[in-house]
């Protein structure tokens, strides 16, 4: 078991942590388990599980709140550990639609997915090895 936390199959401790804590055998499943837990949660607070989904809901149930990033942000959004949770900050893409675009959703759950790689067992979420999320991760 210390190996595969160590490593993981995919020599990332980040993965490896995130196929222990799932108890499943490949990142994809382990990243499925804990969509499918996300999603039950949703369903049992807000009811309706049919599109859209709201991504402000999604977020709450990881305990995060949603911030528009300023200009000066290098990427499309971010996931900022605090106290209690996290903040996810993002680009505003507003459109004719309505105040939250695709692109806009898809990168708030975007940053929703890297909660799954956090340990929670204190004030501030941690990320298990203290490291960024690798490519790997980046592409689940």
């Amino acid at each position: 078991m210390d190996k595969l936390l160590s490593t993981g199959k995919t020599g990332d401790p980040a993965l490896g942590y995130l196929l222990e804590a799932s108890g499943q055998p490949t990142p994809e499943q382990a990243i499925e388990h804990y969509v499918n837990r996300l999603l039950r949660d949703y369903k049992t607070t807000y009811g309706n599980l049919g599109p859209p989904i709201n991504p402000w809901f999604l977020a709450a149930l990881v305990n995060a709140k949603l911030e528009i990033a300023p200009s000066t942000i290098n990427s499309e959004g971010e996931l900022i550990p605090v106290r209690g949770g996290f903040i996810i900050r993002f680009k505003e893409r507003g459109n004719q639609e309505g105040p939250m675009s695709p692109r806009t959703n898809l990168t708030i759950c975007h940053e929703i997915a890297h909660a799954f790689f956090y340990q929670h067992n204190g004030p501030v979420p941690t990320r298990p090895y203290h490291r960024k999320p690798s490519q790997t991760e980046e592409k689940l």
